[in-house]
């Protein structure tokens, strides 16, 4: 068993294993990049042999059918970009499901901790530069609701509160406002499906846009599937949109990333979807990700 890499990179060589009747193994290999390296996409390349015959091929059993299995080439996908990540980033993250986003800002050596119900209800949360309150959080864990008040007070005390998006239905249907001024999703579920729809920067000198990252129009080329979901159709004057965007032949929208001052800190609402760009190695919407964790650390 072996692993094909790009030129200039290095990994450990091939091994040999013995596999019983239906049996598998597991096998370590490291993989060192060189001391310099261009941004872009790379590939790592497994294969197994046996005898004169080469195998490149992945076959997963689906979980749905076990006894069917899902083929594809044995390719691990590596992605190089260029970002700044503030020293020492701690982020508390309320998931209400499997979410890649906590795994994803691990791989660029943020400090993420999970925060379940007895740590959003006790654990001193001024620790964290910023909290992220995961896709449907409000929706699906009670706990989450039943703290608004305390997400909203480190906030207003200086911390970064940033809410991915709920849906339509339930954000309209609310019998408490979660965000700290009023902001509304009408005319149904706004999204921007378009992945190549244009984005306009309502605000270039923003601080979401301009700390730690610099973000341009490259920033949005390489998205996967869709840009935004349940966007907000109308907000506060207190709260100051970033971005427009618009799917072809349609209005354009704003809602989209808004934010605010809040007390002595910051309130975001991000309707982008990070949950599908950073796990594809999406180097623009690290880098904005990263910027809007980051804006406790802004000057």
């Amino acid at each position: 068993v072996g692993l094909d890499v790009p030129a200039g990179w290095r990994a450990s060589g091939p091994q040999e294993i013995e596999l019983a009747g239906g049996g598998d193994s597991l096998l370590r290999f490291t993989v060192t990049p060189p001391q310099t390296i261009s941004a872009g996409d790379y590939e790592l390349k497994a294969w197994a042999r046996r005898g004169s015959d080469t195998y490149r091929t992945s076959l997963t059993p689906l979980p749905s059918l076990p006894a069917r299995l899902w083929s594809e080439p044995a390719v691990a996908p590596v992605h190089a970009f260029n970002v700044t990540v503030p020293a020492n980033l701690r982020v508390g993250y309320v998931a209400a499901d499997i979410d890649p986003v906590p795994e994803a800002l691990g791989r660029l050596g943020v400090q993420v901790e999970l925060l379940d119900q007895a740590a959003l209800t006790f654990a001193d949360l001024r620790r964290f530069d910023a909290i992220i309150v995961g896709i449907r959080a409000y929706e699906l864990r009670s706990d989450v609701m039943a703290n608004n008040q305390r997400l909203l007070d480190y906030a207003n005390a200086g911390g970064t509160l940033i809410l991915e998006y709920e849906r339509d239905n339930f954000w309209n249907n609310m019998r408490t406002q979660i965000a700290p001024y009023p902001a509304s999703m009408q005319g149904g579920a706004l999204r921007i499906t378009d992945e190549h729809s244009p984005v306009r920067f309502l605000t270039p000198d923003s601080p979401p846009l301009n700390f730690p990252n610099k973000i341009t129009q490259e920033d949005f080329k390489g998205w996967v599937q869709e840009r935004a979901n349940y966007l907000w159709s109308s907000f506060d004057p207190h709260y100051q949109a970033v971005l427009a965007m618009q799917d072809p032949g349609e209005a354009e929208l704003t809602g989209s990333l808004v934010w605010t001052r809040y007390g002595k800190g910051v309130y975001i609402y991000a309707a982008i979807e990070f949950f599908r760009q950073l796990p594809e190695g999406n180097a623009g919407a690290y880098r904005l990700f990263v910027n809007l964790l980051s804006q406790s650390r802004a000057k």
